[in-house]
């Protein structure tokens, strides 16, 4: 017979063929799905929302989601940090929020660090897709990078600048040093949104971490313009 196509608009169309035929078993067939074909299918379906142009999720693709984001959250500890990395991006392209499931992720790649030069740019992607599902989780997880980068040499300064770029704060001078931990969580939240950020600071944010990130953060940029001033 003719091969069974296994990417593009074709296998997708297959695929969600399939699934919606069968959607109350959902739960059930997917129990035995690995975390990297999960990751996949997110990738199937936003390609299929995208095509939607809808503003909200087509019916069957939100009865699929909750299944979907249980066999990941099963599946977390085993994923790579780019397969995390990726799941957390395309739910939030989805529109899935749930700060629950957000907070699973932050710990789950906390658990990835100490960072490494080719990890670094998956965990800029993290903190953006974590940015728009919940300020709590971002906080948890920008803090013990902030705080992982604290404790390199030198050499990490590259890393530093490239997660600044990432973030879209600035590592100059600047008239405002934006000391005020709340103050400075505010323009970071609202500097990756594109937009204003949070009115009040949840009650889920550690003002602990908040401190230690926001000093650590300090501590680097100062670390930055030595090296800068060095090199000049």
């Amino acid at each position: 017979g003719m091969p069974t196509e296994t990417h593009g608009a074709g296998f997708e169309r297959l695929l969600l063929t399939e699934l919606t035929a069968k959607v109350e078993r959902f739960p059930d067939d997917l129990a035995e799905l690995p975390g990297s074909e999960c990751t996949r299918l997110c990738a199937v379906l936003v390609q299929v929302a995208r095509r939607e142009q809808r503003t909200s999720l087509p019916p069957f693709i939100a009865k699929i989601v909750p299944a979907l984001v249980e066999r990941l959250r099963a599946q977390l500890e085993v994923l790579h940090t780019e397969e995390i990395a990726l799941a957390l991006a395309l739910l939030s392209d989805l529109g899935y929020r749930d700060d629950y499931l957000s907070d699973c992720f932050a710990e789950a790649l906390r658990a990835r660090l100490p960072l490494r030069e080719a990890s670094v740019q998956l965990f800029c992607n993290a903190l953006h897709a974590l940015a728009r599902q919940s300020v709590a989780a971002f906080l948890d997880l920008l803090s013990p990078l902030l705080q992982d980068l604290v404790s390199r040499d030198e050499e990490f300064l590259q890393e530093v600048q490239q997660l600044s770029n990432s973030l879209a704060i600035g590592l100059e001078r600047t008239r405002d040093e934006i000391d005020v931990p709340e103050r400075w969580l505010h323009h970071v939240h609202s500097s990756i949104l594109g937009q204003e950020s949070f009115e009040e600071l949840s009650w889920a944010i550690d003002p602990h971490r908040l401190q230690e990130a926001c000093l650590n953060w300090h501590q680097l940029r100062e670390r930055w313009r030595e090296q800068e001033m060095t090199e000049r």
